[in-house]
């Protein structure tokens, strides 16, 4: 490492903190399955577009206010720029693209002329997201607001040493999709930069697109298809992606009289009503016309409870929908009330707009959560709120973020404009201003490294308890000089590495401490990294493509790479020393060779992997109970880790498990899954219109296996509250978990309904327990299920939740200031439904409260932070009664 500045230490490498990963994890995963992931209920690849779209809160609502905008919008908008390279030189015939926030629209594409300079007119106002992308460069992308303006003039510098990603998009039959939109973006959570690259398929549905080497996340979707996203890396082997035939939920959206509502947008609620209302406050995927009729394309198979929380209104489904493959659905009905609409202005201490372009999300506990744009003036707007408590929280690069006040919405707040409690007052979320921390990122020679990310982790002071978001933050791409720099960070100890999937990294973070007035002249020098090359190869020597190649320094990242069609690999970015390498199967999550290699700073080392050639075949037919063949039914194979005790598990296949093209069931229903390795295997097969089966312990052989499907059953009843019981105010919100003895897999749903009607469909039959949770009661029932069974008058009494009270100490006995504890009802930890209990923490004299559900749970306590305390789960027994003390909780040191 070079010289860095006196201020500037280093310190041990280590990875960032695993719950800081696993948050980040769950957060991308929440919002992908939101905007429509693969394989969940909404329409795959849609993460893409809602990233990539740049949804924003801010519109126009009755009373005509808009932050954002002055003056009327204009019919028709442009825009133009110029494209070159980091040297300013013009890069000639450089694909360019427009991409309208509007779901389902296709991007507007040009070509950049000799001079560079590239024009898209003609289209309509909103956010568009433009990137471009040219040979042997690296796609760059950047948001432009075009609603208010008519044109706006955007340059796009691009950066080398990209490589070229092929594929080819299918249907489900195996036939090429030509017109076929391709998204393609860079790992985000690595710290990669978030620079969009889109393609479209040729007549033969192949595509190429250059783009950054690392982990990529590849979307396409075409008219009449869900969206499919498949995660790979780059270089790797050719992409291929096979799209099903859509989904398609219609319904009609009223008023509470009756009257359909027009111009109101609806969201498609995937995954039933357990994820409820995390949502762009920006409007729908589609909008009702003036029959209040709505229809949303573009789905994939799943549960959905679509519902409008949008501006004044908000309004949800009774109940969820299940939709098979190509399926639409019956018409649902919306009835809407009215929502409290949210304004405020994100500024820092002086007063000034800060964080524009980035997210501001308020959730409402248990489960709601919206989340908007920060406009160019500061302003956002969250509207479709109910009355209730909400956290706000603030996405802000190159911040650290503090926690923000929490805001209250009275049932008074939400009515019409004008009317008395109609309106709240305008919010002001105030962002500490902080120091700046700027520097440069050079590799060994001392040359800039421009583009990569640096990423900035605070450190917890002793005693302290960092807030939800003041824990890590990352700069913008460092320049072209490889200047970095963070605007406003609170004074600490930070922790520095360079971010990204591939590209170079420290052998050990850099440790800086920040204090008033800021800390510039940081020096970030990447060492001289190793390469490894070589290829995976079966035993005739033949390669083998799509194999995860992962390698493991003794210092620096670890880094992963997919082998390319002919089986070669290329990991770059490896620091010094001995360095374990890992081959993996993805389509069975298998290891299938390993082996050691020493890597030497600017050396270049080989290494093959051989790796058996799967052999094996599973062939079966899929039937009905009567024995009747089921053509087009859907066939996915895992690998398992040995024998399962409980045998098959229904009800979770998804049409993107399958890796490659999926497997369908011919006319007899059947079916062959050849190319497997040794092991033991579990087949699941699922019908277009729902209901699945599967069986587990097989071995690739001779024998044929029959997949059953059985008719589905079906739950419906209500919950209730006691007589006796205290009423809650408006609709019960309660969740119920339907746990499958035979299987051990859970099916779920959440209603939010003042007669407590719920309905549970689809499942297969069998032994169920049943579990209840709501913020005021829970519950336990079982039933048992014939197939086909229809059970619609099932009733559930909850019983009231109790106070429980006790104290936490430490070792000694003496009382634990700041320790933190929640309930795990039934065992099981409510993190986002309806039976959530939030964390309490102890009081000076260790003391707590907290809402435990009646019967047999468990606590789960952790101590103050820095502590060095290890956390524990007593369990306890909880009767009826308004309280109960459980004593002391001890925690001894780890």
């Amino acid at each position: 490492m070079g010289e860095r500045e006196s201020s500037s230490s280093s310190v041990i490498a280590r990875a960032w903190p695993i719950w800081v990963i696993l948050a980040l994890l769950v957060l991308a995963l929440v919002l992908w399955r939101q905007l429509g992931g693969e394989g969940s209920s909404a329409s795959s690849g849609e993460d893409e577009r809602g990233v990539a779209d740049g949804l924003s809160g801010l519109g126009v609502d009755e009373d005509g206010f808009d932050a954002g905008r002055d003056g009327p919008a204009p019919s028709q908008v442009e825009v133009f720029g110029k494209v070159s390279d980091l040297e300013g030189k013009a890069l000639a015939d450089a694909q360019v693209c427009a991409l309208i926030s509007a779901r389902g629209s296709a991007p507007r594409c040009t070509r950049s002329d000799v001079e560079g300079r590239y024009h898209l007119a003609g289209m309509p106002p909103g956010e568009y997201q433009v990137s471009a992308t040219a040979s042997e460069h690296q796609p760059s992308s950047a948001e432009v607001d075009l609603r208010a303006t008519a044109k706006s003039e955007l340059d796009l510098e691009l950066l080398p040493g990209a490589v070229l990603l092929r594929g080819v998009v299918h249907d489900l039959a195996g036939g090429e999709v030509e017109g076929a939109q391709i998204r393609v973006r860079n790992d985000f959570l690595s710290g990669d930069p978030i620079d969009l690259g889109l393609a479209v398929s040729d007549a033969e549905g192949r595509f190429e697109l250059w783009v950054r080497r690392g982990r990529v996340q590849v979307s396409a979707g075409a008219p009449g298809y869900s969206w499919r996203l498949l995660h790979t890396t780059a270089p790797g082997a050719s992409v291929e992606l096979y799209l099903v035939p859509e989904s398609v939920l219609i319904g009609r959206v009223i008023d509470e009289q009756g009257a359909p509502m027009a111009g109101i947008g609806v969201q498609p609620g995937s995954g039933g009503g357990t994820l409820e209302f995390f949502v762009d406050a920006a409007g729908g995927y589609a909008q009702t016309d003036a029959k209040g009729e709505f229809r949303i394309a573009e789905l994939a198979p799943g549960t959905y409870r679509p519902f409008v929380a949008s501006g004044r209104h908000r309004g949800r489904a009774a109940l969820s929908v299940k939709l098979g493959l190509g399926e639409t659905s019956d018409p649902v009905e919306i009835v809407v009330g009215r929502g409290a609409v949210v304004q405020g202005q994100v500024v820092d201490e002086a007063g000034e707009p800060t964080c524009v372009g980035e997210r501001l999300t308020l959730t409402r506990l248990p489960m709601s959560r919206y989340h908007a744009k920060v406009d160019a003036k500061g302003w956002v707007e969250i509207g479709g709120l109910a009355p209730g408590d909400y956290r706000p929280s603030l996405s802000c690069r190159g911040r650290t973020i503090t926690d923000l006040d929490e805001l209250h919405i009275d049932a008074g707040d939400v009515g019409d404009a004008g009317d008395a409690g109609g309106e709240l007052e305008a919010q002001r979320w105030e962002v500490a201003s902080g120091y700046p921390l700027s520097g440069v990122v050079v590799d060994a020679a001392g040359d800039p490294i421009p583009g990569v990310v640096i990423l900035a982790e605070r450190q917890a002071e002793p005693g302290e308890r960092l807030g939800r978001m003041a824990a890590r933050t990352e700069s913008e791409p460092a320049s072209k000089s490889g200047a970095f720099r963070f605007e406003g960070l609170v004074a600490g100890t930070y922790e520095l590495q360079i971010g990204g999937s591939s590209g170079p990294a420290l052998d050990e973070s850099i440790e800086v401490e920040l204090r008033a007035p800021g800390l510039e002249g940081v020096r970030i020098e990447a060492p001289l990294p190793g390469t490894l090359r070589g290829r995976v190869l079966d035993d005739q020597g033949t390669g083998v493509a799509n194999i995860t190649v992962s390698a493991y320094p003794e210092s620096g990242e670890a880094r992963e790479i997919h082998s390319d069609d002919a089986g070669n690999f290329e990991l770059r970015g490896l620091g010094p020393g001995d360095c374990r390498v890992i081959a993996i199967d993805g389509r069975w999550q298998l290891e299938v060779a390993s082996g050691e290699v020493e890597i030497l700073a600017g050396a270049v080392a080989e290494l093959d992997l051989e790796v058996p050639r799967g052999q094996g075949v599973i062939r079966g037919r899929v039937v009905d109970e009567a024995g009747t063949a089921i053509d087009d039914a859907f066939v996915s194979i895992t690998r398992q880790a040995g024998p399962l005790d409980k045998g098959a598990s229904p009800g979770r296949l998804s049409y993107a498990d399958a890796k490659g093209r999926p497997v369908l069931s011919d006319v007899d229903g059947g079916f062959e899954i050849a190319g497997l390795p040794e092991g033991l295997y579990t087949v699941f097969a699922r019908q277009k219109q729902g209901g699945d089966a599967a069986v587990a312990n097989l071995r690739p052989g001779k024998r044929s296996v029959t997949l059953v499907i059985p008719a589905q059953a079906s739950l419906a009843g209500v919950v209730a509250l006691p007589e006796d019981a205290p009423r809650p105010e408006g609709a019960l919100h309660f969740e119920i978990v339907a746990e499958h003895a035979e299987s051990g897999l859970s099916y779920e749903d959440a209603w939010e309904s003042a007669a407590g009607l719920w309905s549970l469909g689809e499942l297969p039959p069998g032994h169920y327990a049943l579990r209840v949770a709501s913020a005021w009661g829970d519950a336990e029932r079982e039933v048992e299920l014939a197939p086909g069974q229809v059970v619609e008058d099932l009733r559930i009494e909850l019983a009231v939740r109790v106070r429980v009270r006790g104290r936490v100490v430490d070792g000694e006995g003496a009382p634990l200031a700041g320790a933190r504890l929640r309930p795990l009802i039934g065992g099981r930890s409510f993190d986002m439904g309806p039976g959530y209990v939030d964390w309490v923490e102890t009081g000076a004299d260790g003391r707590f409260e907290v809402s435990v559900a009646q019967g047999k749970n468990k606590l789960l306590v952790t101590g103050p932070s820095g502590a060095g305390l290890e956390s524990v789960e007593p369990a306890i027994e909880v009767g009826e009664g308004d309280e109960q003390d459980v004593g002391d909780i001890a925690l001894t040191s780890l």
